[in-house]
């Protein structure tokens, strides 16, 4: 035992001090005694280890200037205050203190004033400083490491909460407003209660079993409805013990856009499967009006040169009939398509639905009534093409009988929509602009879904192949359309259906429409007509006609023929009468070759379906003439110009 420990047993105060210096000695944490200017007066041994500096140095020293960084003097300058004041028994504050190697340390430091009567000078500050370095990095590297996860976690879900053993303990804004509740009122509840009924054990299996992916649910609000949600979690330590966090992302508005992105392209799918049908049908009748021409011209001659006892005559008759049946298939194909524009006149509608259903009524049987209502002024007129409009009012008002087969009423309403929207009331003026309506309602069998879905593509039909060939609602269609128009049904199985047409309305005519006479045929003087036709049958008919009537022809099969026999026989051909669409040149083209070298020949351009106005572009002296056509109906033609230009020949280089 050394003296010093003998002389302590001796006096109990100097017991007490050996113990303190034995603590501050051993202590890792550094213990300072300096006066309120910062001098110290004692600095334990610690400060070797820690700062790199002996004790001795270190004593009489200002730890304010040489050891606190600058920044934060002004934190320990305020402490020291509060002490002294005696407004507080400690402080604890988190500084910097420099090094014996120039770097800078953080300290968690907790300081007092020591009584008097212990210092014996006066007051004195003892403060214990702790390295807390390595802790400040650890828990700024957890902030980052959350932040992080809470950044990347927002990114694709909208949400988060942390549960244990299936109840929640933590959850953010967005979690708990995704549920219809505040964060401090879903704490507590049951993962469960937040989950719709039928999700329950799937939820429940993955929590348990750890599940990690992404995986969709349906969550229950606080007022009962549900809504889609996708959810991921992790299990994590959370406080020292075992849960999981989870993340949600409400999937309302994303299955909202889908659906309406779903509806486009099903709408953008539905137009132009509508439009490669048109196409085709496009094409197929071009291909049968070159037919039909070639039938009805063989025919008509056949007419001319039998007498009316002859046997045949009613055979060719009857070829002849057939042929304009045909040629109504194929302006309904074209119709369809959109190849074929409608002689749009005013037209009183209200005057011709009454019409055509006193007409119409004929082909439904006694056991179905029809009833037509309309408004009580008749001033609603539309422009339209009346025979294409009494053929869609045809083709709805059979497809409702047919959906009646046992009887019922049909109604047929007329009304009228002003641009302002909404349908006109009782006694109310009729409006110029807007929209004449006519509904078609039926107490028939209805369509189902898939049906209504397809009601309009041409050649789809539910019908037997003896009842029809499904070309009704999808000619109703292109004519409305070609009408700017609209066509609509609302069907549903077992409950009948209703279809609605919408026209726009116009103003009634200043004058009636006076009917066209057709011209006289005339007889030709031997003129040289150029006739270009790429269709065997039909040059032929044509030439033939033309031969009977009184004209030399000049036939050849192609653009690039007809321009080199135009050279050929410069200054005698009168008149050209060209196919549009022919191979290596088309028509156009060719009358362009030849308006160029001079020639102003007058022109019929002949086409399966109508030609547009760009196709025709600075031609001069040209006719246009739709197939098929009766001969007489060119011959016509052919008098007329060549009467219009008598002394007009064609010049070649």
């Amino acid at each position: 035992m050394s003296g010093e420990e003998i002389d302590a047993g001796r006096d109990p105060g100097k017991h007490a001090e050996i113990n303190y210096r034995h603590l501050a000695q051993n202590v890792v944490d550094v213990i300072t005694c300096h006066t309120p200017d910062g001098t110290i007066r004692y600095i334990s041994p610690a400060v070797e280890a820690r700062l790199g500096y002996r004790p001795d140095d270190l004593v009489d020293k200002n730890m304010f200037k040489d050891l606190i960084h600058p920044d934060d003097l002004p934190l320990l300058y305020g402490a020291g205050e509060k002490l002294i004041e005696r407004s507080i028994p400690f402080v604890q504050i988190k500084h910097r203190i420099r090094k014996a190697n120039g770097e800078y340390l953080w300290a968690e430091t907790t300081s007092r004033i020591l009584p008097e009567h212990e210092t014996g000078e006066g007051i004195l500050f003892l403060a214990v400083s702790r390295d807390i370095t390595e802790r400040l990095k650890t828990e700024q590297e957890l902030q980052e490491s959350e932040h992080r996860f809470r950044e990347l976690v927002s990114v694709g879900f909208d949400g988060i909460a942390i549960s244990r053993k299936g109840i929640l303990v933590e959850a953010d804004e967005s979690f708990a407003a995704s549920f219809g509740l505040k964060p401090e009122e879903i704490r507590g509840k049951s993962v469960q209660d937040l989950v719709a009924p039928e999700y329950r054990k799937l939820v429940m299996e993955r929590m348990i079993s750890g599940y990690l992916d992404p995986y969709e649910t349906k969550g229950l609000r606080l007022d009962g409805s549900t809504f889609p949600a996708e959810v991921c979690g992790r299990p994590i330590i959370y406080k020292g013990e075992e849960a999981r966090i989870t993340a949600l992302r409400d999937l309302t508005d994303k299955r909202r856009v889908e659906e309406a992105l779903n509806s486009s392209e099903a709408q953008l799918l539905h137009a132009q499967k509508l439009e490669a049908i048109g196409t085709l049908a496009a094409g197929v009748a071009h291909e049968f009006n070159n037919v039909i021409t070639a039938i009805l011209g063989h025919a008509q001659v056949a007419a001319l040169e039998l007498p009316d006892d002859h046997p045949a005559a009613q055979d060719v008759k009857g070829i002849i009939e057939a042929s304009a049946l045909a040629t109504d298939i194929t302006r309904a194909l074209l119709t369809f398509s959109r190849k074929s524009d409608p002689d749009l006149q005013a037209m009183n509608f209200c005057e011709f639905v009454e019409d055509s259903c006193r007409v119409l009524e004929r082909v439904l049987p006694r056991s179905i009534e029809v009833s037509v209502v309309g408004p009580p002024c008749r001033g609603l007129w539309v422009r339209a093409d009346e025979s294409q409009l009494s053929q869609v009012l045809m083709n709805l008002v059979i497809n409702a009988r047919d959906a009646m087969p046992n009887g019922g009423t049909l109604r047929v309403a007329v009304s009228a929509e002003p641009a302002s929207g909404g349908e006109t009331k009782q006694g109310d003026p009729p409006p110029i602009e807007g929209r004449a309506l006519l509904r078609i309602t039926d107490d028939g069998s209805g369509m189902a879904e898939e049906i209504r879905d397809r009601a309009f593509e041409p050649f789809y039909t539910t019908k037997t192949r003896e009842k029809g060939t499904g070309l009704g609602l999808a000619v109703a269609h292109g004519i409305v359309q070609a009408h700017q128009g609209r066509i609509e049904i609302d069907s549903e199985e077992g409950k009948g259906t209703s279809v609605t047409l919408s026209l726009p309305l116009c103003a009634p005519p200043k004058n009636a429409r006076k009917d066209l006479v057709p011209p006289p045929v005339r007889t030709g003087q031997g003129e040289l007509i150029l006739v270009a036709e790429d269709n065997a049958d039909v040059g032929t008919v044509l030439s033939g006609a033309l031969q009977r009537a009184g004209y030399e022809v000049a036939l050849v099969s192609d653009g690039a023929e007809a321009l080199d026999s135009y050279r050929q026989n410069a200054g005698k051909i009168r008149l050209i009468i060209m196919d549009v669409d022919m191979p290596k040149l088309s028509g156009p083209a060719c009358l362009r070759e030849i308006q160029k070298s001079g020639g102003r020949l007058p022109a019929i351009l002949i086409s399966g379906y109508p030609v547009t106005d760009e196709s025709t572009a600075n031609l001069q002296d040209v006719s246009l003439l739709l197939k098929p056509f009766p001969m007489d109906q060119l011959l016509a033609m052919v008098g007329k110009m060549l009467d219009e230009t008598p002394n007009r020949l064609g010049l070649a280089n």
